[in-house]
């Protein structure tokens, strides 16, 4: 009887040293894991880790369509800048022109009554 405890022992302790698990049942025996129960344990962690894989996945790609987004958004921003400063500079130089013509027909205009001014002069003389 002593012999047999004694190997029950040793059992255990290759048991823990190879890394067989061992399930604890309720009584408080304990027993090895059969096949079965281990392969669905490896199972259940691969359908896990699939699981935890493809919701980081998923996570990445959304991450990388919010960054899409806002780069897209920002080049659309920047692009309204641009426009509006062209339109801004378009309309500066167009008023520039306008008070250009504008100056010139004036000066035109005096010219033409000075030399009337001065025909008139001549005629009187």
């Amino acid at each position: 009887m002593f012999r047999l405890r004694r190997k029950r022992g040793k059992r255990r302790k290759k048991e823990r040293k190879s890394g067989e698990e061992i399930k604890r049942l309720e009584t408080g025996s304990e027993k090895k894991t059969t096949k079965r129960d281990r392969e669905r344990e490896r199972e259940k962690k691969k359908k896990k880790k699939k699981k935890k894989k493809k919701k980081k996945k998923k996570k990445k790609k959304k991450k990388m369509e919010k960054e899409k987004r806002k780069e897209k958004e920002m080049e659309k921003e920047k692009d309204k800048k641009k426009k509006k400063k062209k339109k801004k500079k378009k309309k500066k130089k167009k008023k520039k022109k306008k008070e250009e013509e504008e100056e010139e027909e004036e000066e035109e205009e005096e010219e033409e009554e000075e030399e009337e001014e001065e025909e008139e002069e001549e005629e009187i003389f």
